[in-house]
């Protein structure tokens, strides 16, 4: 099975869940400078990617922080630009936080999985809690 995350494509045919965790902590690390825990789970129908990090803003309903969606694409890492990008970014004041339109960005990133790993994806699901950002992906 291939996951997409961050921007690149893991072959667990050829690494373990454990190699793809570390990989993608390092490669997180090295774009923000803040490490954040990654924890990979491959379940018969998909597989499931939570990162542990915290949040100065409430999520929105609807919606994705574009610095979620950066971490869950990899956009701008390394240069790096998704093949499939979601539309319609906006800010909230009065903090001006920028911001997705979740449902978008979750067909972006069906369409980067199918795209990066060449797995037939049913749907994709974003779950953005203070403390967590969850994308689980089903085959």
């Amino acid at each position: 099975m291939k996951i997409w995350f961050f921007g690149k494509a893991y072959d667990l045919d050829q690494m373990t869940v454990e190699d793809v965790e570390k990989d993608i902590e390092e490669r997180l690390k090295d774009y923000s400078n803040v490490e954040i825990g990654v924890s990979v789970e491959v379940k018969p129908d998909g597989y499931v990617v939570m990162l542990h990090r915290g949040l100065n803003v409430e999520p929105k309903d609807g919606c994705i922080l574009e610095a979620d969606s950066f971490l869950i694409s990899g956009e701008g890492y390394s240069g790096f630009m998704p093949e499939y990008q979601s539309v319609g970014t906006f800010a909230h004041w009065p903090l001006f936080t920028h911001y997705f339109d979740l449902p978008e960005f979750e067909k972006a990133c069906k369409r980067n999985i199918q795209h990066y790993t060449g797995n037939k994806v049913k749907n994709v699901k974003i779950t953005e809690y203070t403390n967590l950002l969850i994308l689980h992906a089903r085959f």
